[in-house]
């Protein structure tokens, strides 16, 4: 490198600087980047301060990063939120609405970011679940597999492969018969290893083994399935969660006085043998549910383990800009509700950690309570690469906050389900569905006072004001 090219790459580092986007001279000086996918992850872990799970790996990769503590999906079901975050799109009454949702198919204008980043000289790898079907723009990546050994999780093709023993597999394909699911969980006879995560973790261990070092930089996206139903981890992992001595929601019976639109049936669950057709689970079950999804968040952790492992271990990790999400949270009995689909916090709030040891003015071991709408993904990603975002995008780049947690990009976090919209600010969350029969149907709640949101103010004459004007500021993201 000359020493003018020097001056100029070390005045115009690859991120945005006085509003222009540089880039490193050679590909090979821009950092890798690991995405790492967890299904159906509410922020149920240690380093969020969730003392009912041991998560040493995520807790170690909290230590190296910063933890957004309000990280908002932007539609809560699995496919939609993926093809949103991959494209940087919010979702619309017409693109993204379900988990089968397409990327290619609902926004085929739409540059995901592995193809972005492609183009800019990346190996891309897609590892597990990253979009919801693989074939979505399988064109932009390099490598793309779905490991699972001799195993799949419950699909419609086959229902009994979801499961280890002989007698949860022949329960399942009875259940097939009348159209359900196995049961909904399983205390695993297995290794690690022969469940699909296991082989998740272990191909991206690979690529890792392979591609670092490389003149080329990698984009490894790695997606596990778990916790996603049905809850089968190893006999390892539920020790320590006696379903006994599980406490429920405080509003496990109760539900706020909401619109019926707010609510799901959570038809994903009562899909499994021994979940009723309608009604509430029994307490007995709901605490079984409890401690087979903490089971597996476990299971999932002890995984990104082994690729955090293989990160160090390969003499990348100094070198790559690492990003754990969920997908959307989850309800364990909240208002009487299981599973996503709603616009109640359970379901928007999930987990960010961002680590970004190339940025400069970056310390990791943070938590900042901005708030983060998932569409801020990828400008993120873009800027510590150096490469330019897509025009257009509505989201915003988080290297700000990365570097100054008093730095806060945004001043509302949105999202939709179906018909329903919702807005989270610093204090309030605001939700409205179209009306019925003239009336609003809408929900407002104060966290500063009502963290689990039992309480609707939308229609409270004293909250007027606040639901006029956020009512407003959705009109104008729309």
């Amino acid at each position: 490198m000359t020493r003018l090219r020097l001056i100029l790459w070390l005045s115009c580092t690859p991120f945005l600087l006085g509003g222009v986007w540089c880039r490193p001279a050679r590909a090979a000086e821009r950092p890798n980047v690991l995405m790492i996918w967890v299904d159906d992850l509410r922020p149920e872990i240690a380093c969020f301060g969730e003392r009912s799970v041991d998560t040493p790996n995520l807790d170690r990769l909290a230590r190296r990063a910063v933890r957004f503590e309000r990280g908002y999906c932007n539609v809560p079901v699995c496919g939609a939120s993926r093809a949103s975050v991959m494209t940087g799109l919010r979702a619309t009454p017409d693109r993204f609405k379900t988990y089968y949702a397409r990327a290619d198919r609902d926004a085929p204008e739409a540059q995901p970011l592995h193809k972005r980043l492609k183009e800019a000289g990346y190996h891309t790898v897609s590892i597990g679940k990253v979009f919801h079907v693989k074939a979505d723009h399988a064109d932009g990546w390099d490598e793309n597999s779905r490991p699972r050994g001799k195993m799949a999780y419950a699909s419609p093709a086959g229902r009994g492969a979801a499961y280890t023993t002989p007698d949860n597999r022949r329960l399942a394909t009875e259940a097939a018969e009348d159209g359900r699911r196995g049961p909904p969980w399983e205390v695993a006879p297995v290794d690690d290893q022969q469940l699909p995560d296991g082989h998740v973790a272990a191909a991206a261990c690979d690529a890792i083994r392979r591609l670092a070092g490389a003149e080329q930089p990698f984009f490894i996206a790695a997606g596990f399935w778990k916790p996603h139903l049905p809850f089968v981890a190893p006999e390892a992992y539920w020790e320590g969660h006696d379903p006994a001595a599980i406490a429920l929601p405080d509003n496990f019976d109760t539900r706020p006085s909401a619109p019926a639109a707010a609510f799901t049936n959570w038809g994903e669950l009562r899909a499994y043998a021994g979940i009723p057709r309608r009604g509430q689970v029994d307490r007995d079950t709901a605490r079984r549910l409890i401690a087979g999804y903490r089971a597996c968040v476990e299971f999932v952790d002890a995984q990104i383990g082994k690729v955090l492992d293989q990160l160090e271990h390969s003499g990348a990790a100094r070198n790559t800009v690492v990003l754990l999400l969920g997908d959307h949270g989850w309800n364990l009995g909240e208002h009487g509700m299981w599973c996503k689909h709603c616009l109640f916090e359970t379901s928007m709030r999930t987990p960010l950690l961002i680590a970004a040891p190339t940025l400069s003015g970056f310390n990791g071991d943070q938590a900042h309570d901005t708030l983060v709408e998932f569409v801020d993904i990828y400008p993120t990603v873009c800027q510590l690469c150096g490469v330019r975002p897509p025009a257009g995008l509505p989201g915003v780049s988080l290297v700000p906050t990365l570097r100054d947690p008093a730095a806060r990009p945004r001043r509302w976090a949105v999202g939709r389900f179906h018909t329903g919209e919702t807005i989270r600010t610093d204090r309030y969350r605001y939700s409205v569905y179209p009306e019925k029969s003239g009336v609003a149907q809408h929900m407002l709640y104060d966290h500063e006072t009502d963290e689990s949101e039992d309480h609707n103010l939308a229609d409270d004459p004293r909250f007027a004001k606040i639901v006029a004007e956020l009512r407003s500021t959705l009109q104008s993201e729309r």
